[in-house]
């Protein structure tokens, strides 16, 4: 078992060789500047943040520039947005802070100009329509122009894109939650795909493959449930799809 003392010296170790890496490699010599973009940092462990914290703190690393993406509404990062606050204070640090918004009317309309080719005058209510029901929100602006495509709402006829806004409005009910945008798009997908997608949500957030190997042939409907290479290999195509619909995102590690 290892004791206090000893995990802080592990610890410090890591820091030490994080420093000592970027180091190495901003102060070769070179012009070349260093960019660290972590992403989802409402994740982060308490060594990771460590890590990050000795990344700053280093005052003889130069050359770097380190973005960081979160989201507020995770409790987690409540600790997080203080901790750069606090090390732009202590260290005088060059910081930016970007707060992200929701895609407002006119934005949506110069995507929609440029994915439908039509003239932005034209794309009024549309553009209106679709911030009501996602909210602003660009993945699910996404969702929503693909599902209005595939119910038969956004039509290509004669070389243009065609709507009816009415239609629009009367027939997708999407408007009541944006989250129902997914679950649609979930309940159109093959059983199979839903029986995976149950099986990783008991998960988390993130989930190992080999269980879903394991679990998930007491849960498919086709093939040969006893043979485990054919288990693996339709759970595998069963991900795709689901990598395919921006249901889930595959990580490093598989």
């Amino acid at each position: 078992m290892l004791t206090p003392l000893i995990l802080k010296k592990k610890r410090h170790r890591s820091r030490n060789r994080a420093s000592l890496f970027l180091q190495a490699v901003a102060n070769s010599g070179t012009e070349k500047q260093i960019l660290i973009f972590l992403d989802d940092l409402q994740y982060a462990d308490e060594k990771s943040l460590e890590v990050i914290d000795s990344i700053i703190e280093d005052k003889e690393s130069k050359n770097i520039l380190l973005a960081c993406s979160c989201r507020e509404s995770e409790i987690p990062v409540k600790g997080v947005i203080p901790m750069f606050c606090n090390k732009n204070d202590q260290f005088r640090l060059k910081m930016t802070q970007i707060t992200l918004r929701g895609l407002e009317v006119e934005s949506i309309k110069q995507l929609l100009s440029e994915m439908l080719k039509k003239e932005e005058s034209t794309l009024v209510r549309l553009s209106e329509v679709i911030l009501a029901k996602t909210d602003g929100n660009p993945y699910f602006v996404k969702k929503y122009l693909h599902s209005l495509r595939s119910e038969g709402y956004l039509r290509y006829v004669k070389s243009e894109w065609i709507w009816d806004i009415s239609s629009i409005t009367a027939g997708t009910n999407i408007s009541d939650n944006v989250v129902q945008s997914v679950e649609t798009n979930i309940l159109h997908l093959h059983p199979d795909v839903q029986s995976i997608l149950k099986i990783a949500s008991c998960l988390g957030f993130q989930f190992p493959r080999d269980v879903i190997d394991r679990f998930g042939r007491d849960y498919l409907v086709i093939g040969d449930r006893d043979n485990f290479a054919f288990v693996q290999s339709h759970v595998t195509r069963c991900l795709e799809v689901a990598i395919q619909e921006g249901i889930i995102e595959p990580t490093r590690n598989g």
